[in-house]
């Protein structure tokens, strides 16, 4: 059994209009006019510690890296990029 507790920490942003109002639509994916990429390739790599505290019983420490190596936007230049963070508890029967 794998437990993993995921943290993201993160500002939330604020309109320089304070009269702005959000909104929302539907976005179809298969439209051509949208000129979005629905499917991306790259390299993806990580790192994972983990120490034993008594038998049975773990701390892990695991990062990860993704690299999009797709353009996902046809009008702009633009890749994906991802990195993560996680610390977990495992204790193996």
């Amino acid at each position: 059994m794998v437990f993993h507790m995921l943290f993201q920490l993160s500002k939330p942003l604020t309109p320089l209009d304070t009269n702005f109002k959000p909104t929302t639509e539907e976005l179809n994916l298969n439209d051509p006019s949208i000129a979005i990429h629905r499917w991306d390739h790259g390299a993806y790599t990580g790192l994972e510690f983990g120490y034993q505290i008594r038998p049975h019983h773990y701390l892990t420490a695991e990062t990860n890296y993704y690299l999009g190596k797709s353009n996902i936007d046809k009008l702009n230049y633009t890749k994906n990029r991802s990195l993560s963070f996680s610390l977990g508890y495992v204790y193996s029967l």
